[in-house]
């Protein structure tokens, strides 16, 4: 994966998602892209002419990558997300 490696990463705005998408924080994980790739070469113009931009959403994605797309990490948030509904499920917490 680019962003373990210190890459910037283009994210195509999309209908189907991963559950961590919605982390992702757009100009700092990754350069997003519209579905239908207008500004495709626009914002890659933009991040390679802008050595600082393009340092800070590198340093951006591999923070997010190494914090949350290894499998012991998303297993950690799935335990999260069971051990939530199950506390829900007997009364715990609240609607």
């Amino acid at each position: 994966m680019a962003a373990v490696h210190g890459r910037p990463v283009f994210v195509i705005d999309r209908h189907s998602v991963e559950f961590w998408h919605e982390e992702l924080v757009e100009w700092r994980h990754f350069v997003p892209v519209k579905r239908d790739l207008s500004d495709l070469l626009e914002n890659y113009v933009k991040l390679e002419g802008d050595a600082a931009l393009y340092a800070h959403i590198s340093a951006g994605a591999r923070e997010f990558a190494t914090q949350t797309l290894f499998v012991k990490d998303q297993l950690r948030k799935c335990a999260c997300v069971l051990t939530a509904r199950r506390m829900k499920n007997v009364g715990v917490l609240s609607s």
